[in-house]
This record gives C-alpha cells, structure tokens and sequence, in this order.
C-alpha cells in the first residue's frame, strides 16, 4: 500500500482536506495493516482534519461515519499517553457537536457531560452543553404550550362551572411556561456555569 503525500494538502481548505482523505479512503481505512506509529500519527491527525472539514461543511451524517472506527484507531496510539488523551477529547467533542446538529440531543448531552467532566474549565464545552439541554427542552416545550392553549379553551367552554378559574390560571400558567421557561433556563444555566 503507497502512502500519500499529505505534505501538500492545506487542511485550512475543507474541500482540499476532504478531496485528499476520500481520494485515499484506501489507505486510511486499512490503518490496521499499519504498525509504523509516525505513520498512525499522521492518519489521526489527517482524519481528524476530514472530520472537522465534514462539519465545517456540514455533512454531520458523514463526519459520524468517519468517527466510527476512531477507537480502533485511536488504541493504536494508546501508548503516547498525552496524545491518546488529546486526540481522544478531539474525537468526543466532533461526536458531540455533529450529534447535535443533527437533533439527537440525548447523545450529545451525554457526551459534553463528559467533556465538561474531563476539562471543567473548557468554556466551549460547558456552552455546547448548556446548549444543547436548551435545544433538547425547546423541542419538547411546545407541547406545554399547546396543552395550556387547550385548557384555555375547555375553561372558555365551561365558565359557568366553579372549576373554570382553576382550569384558566392552569392554562395561562402552562402558556407562560412554553413562552418564558427555555429562555430563562438558558439564563439560569449561564449564570449557573
């Protein structure tokens, strides 16, 4: 197997870097028949460009097909402890970020927790969390909304019973809470971090 040249490649230019990594897909998926670990170092950091250029560009489907096998690769190196650890955060936070921009906050979540439990001073780490918890609760808000619209509508309907004021503060207050909570909560959580 030929080795590329990756020398020449700008990894500032996404399409270069992502041109360069899938013209060689060759090479950089067989990384186990490769034992030289100048040669796994230059393969991670290569794939980690492609990575990043693919969410830059925003294929985040295909940026987590890329992550797929990073453990695998990344044992390669675990012997270089501080490198292993560094390229390891590297990989969780594109997980992370591309998780989160496809809406699948729960993973995403899930793994800025950890993030922000191995480096608590990360500020990106903590805003990327915070924001994804708002984006997790601003999916779901609505509904809270929707249901207080209904009871307001079931209290306009039943005014003459003595339990429509009850059924109408309810349905005011679930409104005011699809309307107000997920912003002061993001607030909150900044003010809290």
């Amino acid at each position: 197997m030929i080795k590329p040249d990756a020398s020449n490649v700008d990894t500032n230019n996404y399409d270069a870097i992502i041109r360069f990594y899938e013209n060689n897909l060759l090479y950089f998926d067989n990384f186990q028949l490769i034992s030289d670990d100048d040669s796994l170092i230059e393969i991670i950091n290569i794939k980690s460009h492609y990575i990043n250029a693919l969410i830059k560009k925003n294929r985040h489907t295909k940026a987590l097909k890329a992550l797929e096998n990073k453990d695998l690769l990344l044992d390669k190196i675990k012997h270089y402890d501080d490198l292993y650890r560094m390229q390891s955060e590297i990989y969780k936070f594109y997980v992370g970020s591309a998780n989160g921009y496809l809406k699948n906050y729960k993973i995403a979540i899930n793994i800025f927790e950890e993030l922000c439990e191995c480096d608590p001073d990360n500020d990106m780490y903590r805003d990327w969390l915070v924001q994804m918890r708002f984006k997790q609760m601003s999916k779901h808000i609505p509904y809270v909304g929707y249901v207080g619209a209904f009871v307001l509508f079931i209290a306009g309907y039943c005014y003459k019973f003595s339990y429509s004021n009850i059924l109408l503060f309810i349905g005011i207050i679930m409104v005011l809470i699809a309307a107000l909570f997920p912003y002061s909560y993001k607030i909150f959580r900044k003010l809290k971090t």
